[in-house]
């Protein structure tokens, strides 16, 4: 009996969450989440589970290696982890020479407070599921010398970057083998925000794919980091809707990109710059009504120093599709 006692079954979760979830653990609201996580890691992992409520934190919740931390409410909008307090640590972290973290099925309310929602720092096999991220002070999802991160069916609103400092919702530096898929991104609107803000920023970072999503008043930035460009980046199937800036951005050697099936459309510049970049497929791409803010040379694809460029059957309304800075 008491070993049933420790398994909690939940079943039927929203949101595209796990169908079933075995719990070593449960936490429920005003429990001690890191006593618990660090009991199961000594027991060599396993999952903690949140149970549905508010569960108020003042540090960074520490995860060790193996060991998953999941809400099992009926909806990742169920279990809410809230920073408490003027702590301007991370929500969740995922430190130093980690493997097997996983968070799932939850929301993290960084209370304008935590300077990261998830930082993920020479992590690896680090996977993100079915959660959402608000009221950060500046980065939602920080990757730093990473391998192998999977992030899928998660929302990240606009109420971040309360620093005033450029703030994307993903900061990806020195990291390799990236999955970003199936999210919904919403960033400020420009009024309220600088250029840069919402979306993907790439250093030096290798193997990124992002696919599926759908991004509102956010970009992607591909540039390099202490010399080491980005490259073999992949972006896909996904939808750019009112970007602050441009919704491609590739610059600074960044290399072996390509940009596959997008929809773009009102955004403040063009819909891609590719500046001193090289080897680039853009193909497929739909460019509706962007150059909002009558900056750009066009409002398809504007290059400048580029190389290696394989630009093929896109659309441009009102066109050219491409076009060459001065």
């Amino acid at each position: 009996m008491k070993a049933l006692a420790l398994i909690f079954i939940a079943a039927c979760f929203a949101d595209g969450a796990v169908a079933q979830t075995t719990c070593n653990r449960t936490v429920a609201p005003g429990g001690a989440i890191q006593k618990a996580i660090n009991t199961q890691s000594g027991l060599g992992g396993g999952t903690v589970c949140l149970s549905a409520g508010t569960h108020l934190t003042t540090d960074a919740i520490s995860l060790p290696s193996d060991i998953k931390l999941i809400g099992t409410g009926s909806s990742r909008d169920s279990v809410v982890l809230k920073r408490s307090g003027a702590s301007d640590a991370a929500m969740i972290l995922s430190g130093s020479g980690t493997t097997g973290t996983e968070v799932r099925n939850l929301t993290i309310d960084g209370s304008g407070a935590a300077v990261y929602g998830i930082l993920l720092y020479q992590t690896q096999y680090g996977t993100i599921d079915n959660v959402s991220i608000d009221h950060v002070k500046s980065i939602s999802v920080g990757m730093v010398q990473s391998y192998h991160i999977y992030f899928f069916n998660s929302y990240i609103g606009p109420d971040l970057g309360q620093d005033l400092a450029v703030s994307p919702h993903f900061w990806i530096t020195n990291t390799d083998q990236v999955w970003i898929a199936d999210g919904e991104f919403v960033g400020k609107p420009r009024t309220l925000t600088h250029e840069g803000d919402g979306g993907f920023a790439m250093y030096g970072s290798t193997n990124v794919r992002i696919y599926g999503n759908y991004v509102l008043r956010g970009g992607t930035y591909m540039a390099s980091s202490s010399g080491v460009p980005s490259s073999h980046i992949s972006v896909w199937g996904n939808t750019y809707e009112y970007s602050n800036e441009w919704p491609m951005d590739v610059v600074e050697g960044a290399n072996n990109i390509l940009i596959s099936d997008n929809q773009i459309r009102y955004a403040f510049h063009g819909a891609m710059v590719f500046w001193n970049a090289n080897t680039i497929e853009a193909s497929y791409n739909l460019m509706e009504n962007n150059n909002q803010g009558g900056y750009a040379t066009c409002q398809g694809i504007n290059n400048n120093g580029s190389t290696g460029l394989n630009v093929h059957d896109n659309a441009a309304n009102p066109g050219p599709v491409m076009c060459t800075v001065p």
